[in-house]
């Protein structure tokens, strides 16, 4: 089978989704940015572990107080919820460390 004939194949079969379903991405921890999470028992164990950057890794854009907040885990990187989700839907791991998304 030649480069060509494989190629055609991908792009006959289309887009394939290996992402997470929306039910379990759902499920993650989310926050307003600049807030102390409902969750707080969660929060308290989880701070010191909890990405401080002040960037999302997808879109580039710098959080501001209000934005909606996902958190990963395990790895607790934070990414705006819209931008996570997008990613979510295509990959189960985590965009900046590549571990395994647990929802």
């Amino acid at each position: 089978m030649t480069l060509e004939v494989v190629n055609e194949l991908i792009e006959s079969v289309g887009d394939v989704n290996r992402g997470l379903p929306q039910s379990k991405v759902s499920r993650l921890p989310t926050h307003k940015y600049g807030e102390t999470p409902k969750c707080r028992w969660w929060w308290e164990k989880k701070k010191k572990f909890v990405s401080d950057d002040s960037q999302c890794s997808i879109c580039l854009i710098d959080y501001e107080k209000g934005d909606r907040i996902t958190t990963l885990t395990p790895c607790n990187h934070i990414y705006h919820t819209d931008c996570i989700s997008e990613w979510l839907k295509k990959s189960t791991v985590c965009c900046v460390c590549k571990r395994k998304v647990y929802c």
